[in-house]
């Protein structure tokens, strides 16, 4: 495997690293102190109409909400506009992303990622990678339109599963993609696609899949929505460097790894 937008997988710590037990079976779902539980089904029934202020990237989950343990991926972390995002694969052309992301009302998105200190061998004891996605609209009927819209391009392998609700309404996906690298162990990916008021939030977690539960994403991701409902502390991140990597259309040469904004496809 080599290293591109998202560093995937990583090591197994001493300790309980990202709420993935080393190896265990517990089913709390914990990170950075956060637990979830199953729930009866993928969505809520609210109809919020929250209207959250820019930036997009206050939103997303930093150091000080996941604990230690982990690298940001520093590539993968991108600041978008709406010019940027329109060119990505979410999109049949820019022309064509430009021009809903319009209608929609988009302000702003963000997208970062971060891996387990091992790297991918040590998923094989529970460690997983998770990628994020926040992106901000004027109003909660733009925010819906994209969410709505989003379900339309996901991946069609993916399954629906039933996992706790986030936020106003919530859809939790999940399908394998390859193999954890010199193993025959299936790399599982679990996706959450969650909506509040105007704030639309992509969760990805990525690792092996005896170890992996659709609690450590709805974990993360309601960690995203705490921080929109003002529960949870929402700084904007400090850039991590200079590099600012342009979005574009084409994936990626890296195995399980998106291109930019290419995570709200499921590609």
């Amino acid at each position: 495997m080599t290293r591109g937008l998202l560093l995937v997988l990583g090591g197994c710590l001493a300790v309980s690293l990202l709420g993935a037990a080393c190896g265990g079976d517990d089913d709390a779902g914990a990170i950075g102190g956060s637990t979830t539980t199953p729930g009866s089904g993928g969505s809520t029934t609210t109809t919020s109409t929250t209207v959250l202020a820019s930036p997009a990237s206050k939103y997303s989950l930093l150091q000080d909400d996941l604990g230690r343990g982990y690298i940001t991926d520093i590539r993968g972390t991108v600041v978008l506009d709406l010019k940027s995002y329109a060119a990505t694969p979410v999109f049949k052309t820019p022309v064509e992303g430009e021009k809903q992301l319009t209608e929609w009302g988009y302000l702003d998105g963000y997208q970062t990622a971060v891996e387990p200190e091992g790297r991918e061998e040590a998923t094989l004891t529970g460690a997983y990678a998770i990628v994020m996605e926040t992106h901000l609209f004027k109003d909660a009927a733009g925010a819906k339109k994209f969410y709505d819209y989003l379900q339309t391009v996901r991946n069609k392998q993916s399954s629906v599963l039933q996992a706790q609700a986030v936020g106003d309404e919530s859809l939790v996906a999940y399908l394998t993609s390859g193999k954890i690298q010199g193993s025959t162990v299936d790399r599982a990916i679990h996706q959450v696609y969650f909506r509040r008021g105007n704030l639309v939030g992509v969760v990805k977690t990525i690792g092996a899949a005896p170890f992996m539960k659709p609690e450590y994403v709805t974990a993360a991701a309601k960690m995203m929505d705490d921080k929109a409902l003002g529960s949870r502390p929402a700084p904007s991140p400090t850039p991590t460097s200079n590099y600012t990597p342009p979005a574009n259309r084409a994936a990626t040469k890296t195995v399980g790894t998106p291109a930019p904004s290419a995570t709200a496809a499921g590609r």
